[in-house]
């Protein structure tokens, strides 16, 4: 997938993903990482979209973001609803 939209006043863009990757700014990162527009928090230890816990968001919850995109590599996959329900009792989508 190619990702085009930049808004000029963020600092870090994610630029692409391809299931076993993903593009930020010019840095292949290929373990779990959390991106906002402006800071890369790498060593997210979250690795199973299936297993995530509310407490496995907080650093993500913690920057109070509008929308998440979880990317889950070459295979969709949704989080548990309680992991789900963190972020919409929030209003997060």
């Amino acid at each position: 997938m190619q990702l085009v939209h930049e808004q000029p006043d963020f600092e870090f863009f994610l630029r692409g993903a391809d299931g076993r990757s993903a593009l930020v700014n010019d840095r292949r990162l290929t373990a779990s990482f959390i991106v906002a527009p402006d800071r890369l928090l790498e060593g997210w230890p979250a690795t199973d979209a299936a297993k995530l816990t509310p407490d496995d968001l907080a650093p993500l919850l913690a920057l109070q973001p509008e929308l998440v995109v979880l990317g889950t590599g070459g295979t969709q996959a949704f989080p548990p609803p309680a992991a789900q329900a963190a972020c919409l009792s929030r209003g997060i989508g």
